[in-house]
């Protein structure tokens, strides 16, 4: 082949790889930003049952369980929202015993806590993020309606 008719192949080339590089590179962007996000929702999840499970005071009624020897609620509410990600959005509680909405929006962090304030042997937290995904056409695998996954963390602590 000549030179002068090898003259557009390097652009036909950039317009046939260009759109599956910024594919690829979009969905690594994807995929770091969901372990961030999961790692974010688990320490949170972690921090807040902690919380709930640290008993008040170990002198003092060492053989009982109630709202008067173990954390409030509040007390767990802010040790989940201090070790929140920036990533992840703001986070609303859901009462004890609720469940999940069924379609959440983007960067919010659902939370219930479970057996806080209670005579329960142990304290559930649990967390749910749906994280909206920059990579088009992904989102397609994990729902037909939006371009969004959901994360979802939770931990279980013994009551001290």
């Amino acid at each position: 082949m000549t030179k002068s008719s090898r003259k557009g192949q390097a652009i036909v080339e950039m317009a046939l790889v260009l759109p599956l590089f910024i594919f690829v590179i979009l969905t690594i962007i994807d995929v770091s930003r969901g372990l961030h996000v999961a790692s974010a929702l688990n320490l949170q999840c972690i921090e807040a049952a902690r919380a709930g499970a640290r008993r008040m005071n170990f002198f003092v009624a060492t053989d009982m369980i109630g709202s008067h020897t173990h954390s409030d609620y509040s007390t767990v509410k802010d040790a989940f929202e201090r070790s929140q990600s920036p990533a992840t959005g703001r986070c609303d509680a859901l009462p004890a015993g609720s469940s999940f909405p069924s379609s959440p929006e983007a960067r919010v962090v659902y939370w219930i806590a479970n057996g806080v304030g209670t005579s329960d042997q142990e304290v559930q937290v649990k967390a749910q993020c749906d994280i909206e995904l920059f990579t088009p056409f992904v989102g397609s695998f994990f729902g037909p309606t939006r371009n969004t996954y959901r994360l979802t963390a939770e931990n279980i602590q013994e009551k001290e």
